[in-house]
């Protein structure tokens, strides 16, 4: 799965999402909406640049100036999910260390102990009221 991400727009940008389950599909569409740039190192002028028209895979359809496109993205969605994967294993891993540095931390324990019960209960340390 690839997304194809476009900030258009010259004063107030939007952002504009696409989605592609085919490479060589999301890759034609970002060629499509990239070529602003590649026609300003050829010395074409903006004006003369045409509309762009892409359809997305789920629907989406998206037709604008070449000339108002301020950025592309392409992502790959696959690569991107293992980041988040990479990212939360690493941030469960930052949690058990701090963990373990409290629990060998004299001043830290005792602080964290005297805290006392999360709630209050009417229920007394027998089970009696």
């Amino acid at each position: 799965m690839y997304s194809l991400t476009i900030v258009f727009g010259q004063n107030h940008s939007v952002v504009w999402t696409l989605m592609f389950r085919d490479e060589e599909k999301a890759k034609d569409a970002e060629r499509s909406a990239f070529a602003r740039y590649k026609s300003a190192l050829g010395g074409i002028s903006e004006n003369n640049l045409p509309l762009i028209d892409i359809t997305d895979d789920f629907g989406q359809h998206v037709i604008l100036h070449q000339k108002d496109i301020i950025a592309v993205m392409l992502e790959d969605m696959s690569k991107s999910k293992l980041a988040h994967i990479e990212r939360a294993l690493n941030h469960a891993h930052m949690q058990a260390d701090m963990q373990r540095t409290v629990e060998s931390d004299p001043k830290l324990r005792i602080s964290r102990n005297m805290q006392g019960p999360s709630m209050i209960s009417p229920i007394g340390p027998n089970g009696r009221m």
